[in-house]
């Protein structure tokens, strides 16, 4: 048998179709939007500013609030190119009062860009950018255990073979399933099946769908083309994809036939 080709929206309909995937997309989204609201509190421009930058004489201009949770503050100063415009923010109300002198450290190569002396323009601290990087990891990586299983299974389905089967024997494990609102006992299934180059490989599976692997004296499996050992049932995928399989199996039987 050759590959079985399954469409783009069914893959994706099994990869998140699960209270845990959606758990995870919900985690990620949240984190991913408080990470993107930090990265955007950060002026990255006037990290650049070093320590050994050109100090100058500036001016307060006027206060905005900006945002409706903090201040900008604007501010003038003389470079050798001429005067320049920039700000700082503060959740302070009124830091500095208008029209004090202050210095001022620019970008030399981007004079336009600088900051008062002894404060940052960004108005996010090291603590908040942390904790943003590290609950969208957390969610990234909750979203990978989630997905984990059913990933395994379309980059098998995605490298893989059909073939048939022959279950050799069963016996139930200590592990149990919740499904359903009901614990259910996990099986070892041992089948035998041979690839497309002829070679014999034994797998042991774990699964609960006793009564659908056990209703057949062949079972469908998928193996992958250059890992035989690397193999799930086509009874483990729900539909459509289950469906989808069978009828690409039994369309493929039938050519080769003829």
């Amino acid at each position: 048998m050759g590959k079985i080709k399954i469409p783009f929206k069914n893959k994706l309909f099994y990869l998140i179709n699960s209270r845990y995937t959606i758990s995870a997309i919900i985690i990620l989204a949240i984190s991913s939007y408080f990470l993107t609201d930090v990265y955007n509190g950060i002026d990255w421009l006037s990290h650049q500013i070093k320590s050994d930058s050109p100090i100058t004489n500036g001016t307060v201009i006027n206060y905005e609030y900006w945002n409706d949770e903090y201040y900008q503050i604007n501010y003038s100063y003389q470079t050798p190119e001429g005067d320049e415009t920039y700000y700082w923010h503060s959740y302070s109300e009124y830091p500095i009062d208008k029209g004090k002198e202050i210095d001022v450290v620019y970008l030399k190569e981007e004079p336009t860009v600088s900051m008062i002396q002894g404060l940052t323009n960004s108005v996010v601290d090291q603590i908040t950018l942390f904790a943003a990087c590290f609950s969208f990891l957390i969610g990234f990586v909750v979203f990978g255990f989630a997905t984990s299983d059913q990933l395994f299974k379309l980059w098998v389905l995605k490298n893989g073979i059909v073939a048939e089967g022959t279950l050799l024997k069963r016996h139930v494990t200590m592990y149990r399933r919740k499904q359903a609102g009901k614990t259910i006992p996990v099986f070892k299934f041992l089948f035998e099946f041979k690839t497309h180059d002829g070679k014999t490989f034994r797998k042991i599976i774990g699964s609960t769908r006793v009564k659908e692997l056990t209703d057949e004296k062949i079972e469908l499996l998928i193996y992958h083309k250059d890992k035989p050992k690397k193999c799930v049932l086509v009874d483990d995928f729900p539909e459509p994809i289950h469906s989808i399989i069978r009828e690409q199996a039994t369309e493929q039987n039938k050519n080769a036939q003829n």
